[in-house]
Order: C-alpha cells, then sequence, then structure tokens
C-alpha cells in the first residue's frame, strides 16, 4: 500500500466469513512522493512504485520495492530511485505488461497536459532501461486517465477524458516492442463530458472494463466492458452503479478467483462510501447487491480511492481516506460467497463422497458410473454448472459444451 511519502504492508489473514489485518512498520519511500501507483513484476517478483517527487521539481519517479521480514511485512530498497521524466509529471499509473515483460508508466506532463507514456525494462539489481517517451496525442486535466492491460490482444488500453473535445471519454490502444511503445488511432468510449475515470481487465470474460462519472447523466457512475480487437475496443451498453448515487470517486477490481467485479464509490452529496459487485456475462452487468460501507465520510478526490484482488482468497483490498477518522481507511470485501473458479478446463470428475478438509478420497474421472446423485432423468445428457452442480443445458460461463463440462448422460435418478 502507498499513501503520500510512505509506503507499507498489509498482511491480510482470511477465514470464512473473517479478514484480519496487521500491518508492518512505515516505509519513507519519498520525502516529496505524491500520487503513488504500485504495481507487482511476477517474472522478476519486485514490486514497483511511481510517484511525483514534490519536493524535487515534480519529476516523475520510480524504484522497486523489496517484501521481507519476519511475516514478510518489512519493505526495503537497494537502489533507490530512477526518474523517468524531469519535466513537471502528474496522475501517474503503472501498468505491467505480461507479453512483453515490461513495465509501462503512463503519466501528464502538466506544462503540455498530454498524457505520456514510457517503457522501462527490469535488469538485475532492480535496474531500469527506460525507452523514449511517447505522447498519446491527447491532453486533458490531472487525474482523468486510467490504463489496464488486455492480455487477450497483448495491448494496454488507456481511457481519458480529452480536454481538446469538450472532456468527453477517449480511449487509445499502446503496442509494446522492445523498449518502444506505439498507439492506435484514438476513439470514444463514452460520449458526453466524463471524469474519475478507472479500469480492470476481467480475465473470465475476456474484456476490459471502465468505470467513469458521467456528468452527462446527472453525474452517475458507470460501467461498461468492451471487447478488444488490435486497435480498438467495441463496447457493450453502460451500466449504472446501484443506486444511481452521484458519484466523487471510485475504485474497480476483479476478483481472478470468482470472476466477480467489485466496485466502491464516495458519493459526492453526502461523503459516504457505498460498495457494490457484479457478474459479467459478455458485456452485459448483473449486480449481486450493494450497500453503504459505515456511517464516516470520506475523501472525494481522485487520488484518494484504489483497489487490489487477493486473488487466492477471493478479497477486493480497498484503500481510501477516511476524513471522519482523519486517515486511509483499508477495506476488505470478500467475493467468495458468490461465484466460482470453474472454467472449460478445470474440473477432472466427481467426488461420489464428500470428502473432509485435508482428509484423502476418491475422485472418479472420465469412464467412471458415478452414483449418490438425486433427480436426475435417465436418458438425459447433462453439464457442470458454475457453482458445481449438474443441468441440462450448458452453462455459458464455462465455454464450449464439450469436454469437460459435459458430465455425460443420466443412467436412472441417481446415477
Amino acid at each position: 500500500l502507498a499513501t503520500s511519502r510512505y509506503a507499507n504492508v498489509a498482511k491480510i489473514s482470511t477465514g470464512i466469513g473473517t479478514s484480519t489485518v496487521s500491518l508492518g512498520s512505515d516505509f519513507q519511500y519519498s520525502v516529496g512522493g505524491k500520487q503513488p501507483a504500485l504495481i507487482y513484476d511476477p517474472d522478476e517478483g519486485d514490486t514497483w512504485l511511481a510517484y511525483r517527487d514534490e519536493n524535487d521539481s515534480n519529476k516523475g519517479k520510480i524504484r522497486g520495492l523489496v517484501i521481507g521480514g519476519t511475516g514478510n511485512t518489512t519493505l526495503s530498497n537497494d537502489t533507490g530511485a530512477h526518474t523517468f521524466h524531469t519535466g513537471h509529471t502528474d496522475t501517474v499509473r503503472l501498468v505491467y505488461d505480461t507479453n512483453a515483460d515490461k513495465l509501462v508508466i503512463l503519466y501528464r506532463d502538466s506544462q503540455t497536459r498530454y498524457y505520456t507514456a514510457i517503457v522501462a525494462t527490469v535488469g538485475s539489481n532492480q535496474g531500469l532501461t527506460f525507452g523514449s517517451e511517447v505522447g498519446t496525442g491527447i491532453r486533458g486535466d490531472e487525474g482523468k486517465m486510467w490504463a489496464s492491460f488486455d492480455p487477450s490482444v497483448n495491448r494496454v488500453v488507456i481511457c481519458m477524458a480529452n480536454d481538446d473535445d469538450s472532456n468527453e471519454g477517449y480511449y487509445i490502444m499502446g503496442t509494446v516492442s522492445g523498449n518502444a511503445i506505439s498507439f492506435s488511432s484514438s476513439a470514444k468510449f463514452q460520449s458526453g463530458e466524463v471524469d474519475y475515470i478507472k479500469t480492470a481487465y476481467h480475465a473470465g470474460e475476456g474484456k476490459i472494463l471502465v468505470s467513469y462519472k458521467d456528468k452527462a447523466s446527472n453525474n452517475y457512475l458507470k460501467h461498461k466492458a468492451g471487447t478488444s480487437s488490435s486497435s480498438s475496443v467495441s463496447w457493450g451498453s453502460a451500466f449504472n452503479f446501484p443506486g444511481n448515487y452521484t458519484n466523487g470517486v471510485n475504485a474497480i477490481s476483479v476478483c481472478p478467483k470468482t470472476n466477480i467485479i467489485s466496485t466502491q464509490l464516495i458519493a459526492d452529496n453526502n461523503d459516504k462510501l457505498f460498495y457494490a459487485s457484479y457478474t459479467l456475462s459478455g458485456t452485459s452487468f448483473t449486480s449481486l447487491g450493494s450497500g453503504q460501507q459505515s456511517s464516516h465520510n470520506h475523501s472525494t478526490s481522485w487520488e484518494n480511492m484504489v483497489s487490489v484482488p487477493m486473488g487466492d482468497h477471493a478479497r477486493i483490498v480497498v484503500l481510501a481516506y477516511n476524513s471522519t477518522a482523519s486517515r486511509p481507511g483499508l477495506y476488505v470485501y470478500d467475493t467468495g460467497t458468490t461465484g466460482s473458479n470453474a472454467t472449460a478446463s478445470n474440473v477432472i470428475g466427481f467426488a461420489e463422497n464428500a470428502i473432509n478438509d485435508t482428509a484423502t478420497g476418491t475422485i472418479k474421472l472420465t469412464g467412471n458410473v458415478v452414483g449418490n446423485q438425486s433427480g436426475l432423468t435417465a436418458g438425459t445428457a447433462y453439464y457442470i454448472q458454475s457453482d458445481g452442480s449438474l443441468g441440462t443445458s450448458q452453462d455459458n460461463t464455462l465455454g464450449a459444451a464439450t469436454g469437460r463440462t459435459k458430465a455425460g448422460v443420466a443412467l436412472s435418478a441417481t446415477t
């Protein structure tokens, strides 16, 4: 986790229905660090933090962090900061290109107001080699840009408000090759003025997501899902955050374990934190419910909310500034109560009898007769559903109606 000047490690113990949070010691990454962005590099095992250094002419800088110590709650840095932009920098974002194995740093040049990108290659001992800075060709205001990597097409998708077109919602796609990045032509994801833009990638459906404040439609928080090609995105219909709250700032994440989308917003009419969750089918959202976090007030500034999924534990972790408590608040949302990590390829067979946790048991693979079922119709083909049950039609969230999702033909009501 990172705020102005300081970073920390939050260790979250996740039991059923519980999340216990313990923090390590604060690590001061910069005397004048502002607008920090964090990304994890799974190939090198490093965490990278990019920021605007208010104590050094607002230059754009990045440094690697090492997590270690007792309980993995200690942060350190061996090589210091690297400067990626010598001019006045703001709106810093970090994206990891899993295909090219590169860090992509996005930011706004405060003087020219253009959103810009630069690619970095990670070397030994957290050394970095930078490519050339490349402008997107779109100018905008501070804070009105976000980006995510779409591995289905190996592109960086950047969404932003275009100040040269009345702050309407635009996107552009970046392709990384070596230490260079090139951009497609820009296009709109939303007509009308937008603000508070966030993006995420939905691996289960292979879609890029964008959330934004629609200033042309009562300032509601809206979401869209898009299907990417090599140079463009086909966007689905907009879906409103339940309750149609006017939005001050928001966050969006997708749990890779359950494929559930989690969003949070601070309502700008009462400064309260609200949350909601959804499923996605194609580009269509279905709400799973929403609620208010607490009676506390929270900051509506674009700088003061971010979220990240804890994939192995079906948790979404949100960092937001709690104005009532006068400090950042850490909130953990459990998405494991709904959804599934089943796919078209990870079903291996049936446990005919119950197996206790940590115990051994028998899994019947393809070719076996499986008993201990109920309510089946003899002669009917059955398919595995995303919740592990059987149904007579294919669950579209699991892919094609063949292979491992086709359970077999009922021999009787119980086999």
